[in-house]
């Protein structure tokens, strides 16, 4: 249960412009560009037999700023859907390699609940084939935090290997994420495992896959 709280909640709160890793990573510093559109699709397989997705379609407003809507849902003995969310994202700060993004996230009660929202920060870097992650989200109704911090080795030019340990303040729970990430001119594939250390469920079998496009 904790494991499918903290995924859905991370794929609510978070997009990015190499969103199908985002599965893995969380989140990223980069945007899609004025005009620039992106559709993405997240699996989570748990069990007994619990399979949550998540669809995101996301727009370059600007050339630095983005808007995304997230529309979940959840497959065990029937379909059912959860709140949409929405989020707006500022990359603030780019040189060279390094970069810096910050997002505004609200989840709108279209079913139940009252309106959750918050702030997310993520910063990156890379040096020749490796890549460095760390992304620190608070959702401020709740009051949880998250923070997690990835690394990401380029081994040939369209296959990476990434790793991503995460911390989140509600029930002190920390985890790993690691996997494989596919891309090409306009796609991204990833696919991996994601495990709550404190959780006694299995760990979770999670893919993305993203396609982006004008």
């Amino acid at each position: 249960m904790k494991l499918r709280v903290f995924l859905l909640s991370s794929l609510l709160l978070f997009s990015s412009a190499h969103a199908g890793k985002k599965i893995l990573l969380f989140e990223d510093a980069g945007t899609l560009g004025k005009g620039g559109f992106q559709s993405e699709h997240y699996l989570s397989r748990q069990e007994p037999r619990t399979t949550a997705y998540t669809f995101t379609l996301s727009y370059g407003l600007l050339e630095k700023v983005d808007v995304g809507l997230n529309l979940p849902f959840e497959y065990s003995n029937k379909l059912e859907s959860s709140n949409i969310s929405l989020d707006l994202k500022w990359n603030f700060f780019e040189k060279g390699e390094t970069k810096g993004a910050f997002k505004f996230s609200s989840e709108l009660p279209t079913k139940e609940g009252a309106v959750k929202y918050g702030p997310t920060l993520a910063l990156q870097t890379s040096f020749e084939r490796l890549s460095f992650y760390a992304v620190s989200s608070y959702e401020l109704k709740e009051r949880v935090f998250s923070q997690s911090a990835s690394v990401e080795w380029k081994m040939v030019e369209n296959l990476s290997l990434v790793a991503t340990g995460f911390y989140l303040s509600e029930d002190s729970q920390t985890g790993l994420v690691g996997g494989l990430s596919f891309s090409g001119k306009n796609w991204e594939f990833a696919l991996g495992v994601q495990k709550v250390f404190k959780d006694k469920e299995k760990p979770s079998v999670v893919a993305g896959f993203t396609v982006r496009f004008r």
